[in-house]
């Protein structure tokens, strides 16, 4: 998939950071843009489990279709980029999130306190 312009949407953002333009990436190979853990809530979007926990979409509009409806879940609206991305990655080991913050800030052309309500895309 092309990378996309910047300034990115917040979903493109997200993908860009977790690796969904990197051919061959986990993200990628499961047209999953947020790479999101298999959840139930998932099924209406064609999302499957399998890689091991991830969600499997069966293409790419679909995966952005869910992490878009993920965005829209009260948890995240009417918050801060820097909110909406501590909740977003609340459990996770691997990534520095104040560098996530501020690469998705980067990609966007915006600031951590930006509602993300008008960025989602």
């Amino acid at each position: 998939m092309d990378m996309p312009t910047i300034p990115y949407t917040l979903l493109q953002a997200i993908a860009r950071e977790e690796g969904f333009y990197v051919d061959g990436s986990r993200p990628a190979r499961n047209f999953n843009p947020g790479d999101l853990e298999w959840q139930p809530w998932m099924i209406p979007f064609g999302a499957s489990g399998g890689d091991p926990r991830f969600a499997i979409f069966t293409d790419a509009n679909q995966g952005f279709a869910a992490l878009r409806h993920l965005f829209g879940f009260p948890l995240y609206r009417g918050t801060t980029i820097s909110e909406a991305m501590g909740h977003y990655l609340s459990g996770e080991s691997g990534p520095d999130i104040a560098q996530y913050i501020l690469n998705i800030c980067s990609f966007c052309e915006v600031t951590p306190d930006t509602i993300i309500d008008g960025i989602i895309g």
